[in-house]
């Protein structure tokens, strides 16, 4: 299927207090003519509670020279996951890179999500990550 290489980890949302917009920059190496799962984006209140909002609308600020990405709506369990939500897992979504078949050598993309920021549904907040990735 894919090939699993970052934590589940890297997004996460406060959503009650009002937290705006989260940054990173990511070296990655990823296999070549493989899919690779570059993150799972999730967002959880702070509370016990298993609480998420809807799905964020993804972005692709800036797309790869030398592959594409797509974004596929997932539940998830791992063993680091919030004790209360082990029971049904966390709602995210899959980042998944797809080099260009026989390519090796840099790419880059940005992706961004924007997400309810409340349980009422007002306020958004808005993330981004950008990965460097060496092909190998």
């Amino acid at each position: 299927m894919f090939h699993k290489t970052l934590t589940h980890t890297a997004f996460i949302a406060a959503l009650m207090t009002g937290s705006n917009s989260y940054a990173d920059h990511i070296n990655k190496d990823v296999p070549a003519n493989k899919a690779s799962l570059l993150n799972f984006l999730y967002i959880i209140s702070e509370s016990s509670s298993c609480w998420q909002p809807g799905k964020p609308k993804m972005d692709i600020i800036d797309a790869p020279q030398h592959g594409e990405i797509r974004f596929r709506w997932s539940t998830q369990r791992w063993a680091a996951m919030r004790e209360s939500c082990k029971k049904t897992g966390i709602n995210g979504m899959e980042i998944i890179y797809i080099p260009q078949r026989g390519y090796h050598g840099p790419d880059h993309v940005r992706i961004g999500a924007q997400f309810s920021q409340y349980a009422n549904g007002q306020g958004s907040s808005y993330s981004s990550d950008t990965f460097n990735l060496t092909v190998k």
